[in-house]
């Protein structure tokens, strides 16, 4: 069994803050296709390599500056540098506030992306909708 050195609060709001801010971004992302399942074929294929660049497998320092700029819009990159600091080296969120920061912003861009994409959407099906009659 591997230790857990941080506090299981700070574990929890950390990974609170990260699904609300994959949940909006999947939202916005399903929004951009119109079948479902090249969505989740997409999805499913774009999974490992997105985990790659995320600083998790290898230094995100060592990545080309064009792969950095792409990880630094995947909320798991913020959330790994805290996960690791807070599991493995027994770090606190106020430690963190660098990262933490960065998944906020990345919450309140991703939901505001979906909100939009959802508008336009729903404006788009009320428009067919009328057209029909």
């Amino acid at each position: 069994k591997l230790p857990i050195r941080g506090s299981m609060i700070d574990i929890a709001l950390i990974m609170a803050l990260f699904l609300f801010t994959v949940i909006p971004m999947g939202i916005w992302i399903g929004s951009l296709f119109k079948s479902q399942l090249l969505c989740v074929q997409i999805m499913a294929f774009s999974t490992y390599p997105v985990f790659l660049v995320t600083g998790f497998s290898w230094p995100f320092e060592s990545l080309p500056l064009l792969l950095q700029w792409f990880s630094s819009l995947l909320p798991t990159t913020p959330f790994l540098k805290v996960y690791t600091s807070l599991v493995q080296q027994g770090a606190y969120l106020s430690h963190n506030t660098g990262p933490i920061l960065h998944l906020i912003i990345l919450w309140f861009v991703y939901t505001a992306l979906s909100i939009l994409s959802l508008k336009l959407i729903n404006k788009s099906f009320h428009k067919n909708s009328e057209q029909a009659y």
